[in-house]
């Protein structure tokens, strides 16, 4: 009796955990998607992309530019559900997740990198410090599978930088090669734009 009450609590903490992290990518994090996706369908270019070159300048979403987007027509408050404030509005820049072993404060970047044997840059929206539970759950979502190296979700190490383009070629982490569980990490989602 014992043994099916542990195992009962246990799967109720899983059920618990996968919605939470469904809840994070449907509300916040997938819709980020459709956020950038507006901005550049109105403005023929991308959002944080300063040069005009068609890469992300590195920066943080803050209130510039979600003044940027609002000036563009997009609202992000009206899209993305945030439970952090910028001032007494919503911030969509920032989330506090729970993961597996506490809770994060996500925040939202804007950055280009050129992955390790790979001649193409590409644009990404990195979650930057999420639980690596909640970054496991997103990959699995977007990728179908849960490999931090490939496809389009990729676990971006030390070697990342966010405040401007980085072209330099980065090499992305597995979940394996991480030294601690519960650790926080960067993940980043590649962009088509």
């Amino acid at each position: 009796i014992i043994g099916i009450i542990i195992a009962a609590v246990m799967s109720g903490k899983g059920i618990i955990s996968s919605g939470e992290n469904k809840l994070f990518y449907q509300t916040f994090a997938g819709k980020w998607h459709t956020v950038l996706s507006s901005y550049y369908d109105r403005m023929g270019a991308n959002l944080a992309d300063s040069n005009v070159d068609g890469y992300f300048d590195g920066v943080d979403v803050d209130e510039s530019i979600v003044t940027l987007l609002k000036t563009s027509g997009v609202d992000p408050c009206k899209i993305i559900s945030s439970n952090e404030k910028l001032g007494t509005k919503c911030h969509p820049g920032k989330y506090t997740v729970e993961g597996e072993f506490g809770s994060s404060t996500v925040t939202v970047n804007l950055s280009a990198y050129k992955i390790a044997d790979e001649t193409t840059i590409n644009n990404y929206l990195v979650f930057k410090n999420i639980p690596s539970d909640v970054a496991m759950a997103i990959d699995k979502y977007i990728d179908s599978i849960t490999n931090s190296k490939e496809g389009n979700c990729l676990i971006l190490g030390e070697t990342a930088t966010f405040e401007a383009d980085n072209l330099d070629a980065i090499t992305p982490l597995g979940y394996s090669e991480l030294s601690t569980k519960g650790v926080a990490v960067n993940l980043g989602v590649q962009l088509e734009h």
